[in-house]
């Protein structure tokens, strides 16, 4: 789980989201700071902001504010494929934007070998 527990909301039967959106605001896609409802893709907007600050831009938030308006492109030290991903992820329009299996299967994120990110037990077993 990637997320803020405290912000968590349930989604709806028609896969969106009714109430108000709630979280940190660079994080937020923009559909959720509209009226109305918005769909499970504005969480991985805010993956794709979360990688930016993580690969990029670590507490450098003017920055990452910047490429978020299209002022600014990513810098030139990030690999090809995790660029393709972010920009992918944080596109504005929600139809646009990868859904969590389109961005599992993103040869960036294909490439990861995830055994070692299994949880294990102090016995070594992973629990199931």
């Amino acid at each position: 789980m990637v997320g803020d527990a405290g912000c968590m909301q349930r989604v709806a039967a028609d896969g969106m989201l009714h109430l108000p959106a709630s979280g940190t605001p660079l994080f937020a896609a923009p559909e959720t700071k509209r009226k109305g409802a918005f769909s499970v893709k504005a969480d991985l907007y805010s993956v794709g902001v979360l990688l930016t600050v993580c690969a990029a831009w670590h507490r450098q938030t003017g920055r990452v504010l910047g490429f978020l308006r299209g002022e600014a492109a990513l810098p030139d030290f990030l690999p090809d494929e995790l660029k393709d991903l972010v920009v992918r992820l944080v596109a504005v329009d929600p139809e646009q934007r990868l859904s969590a299996e389109e961005a599992l299967r993103h040869p960036f994120l294909a490439a990861v070998d995830a055994g070692p990110l299994l949880p294990v037990r102090v016995d070594g077993t992973v629990p199931r």
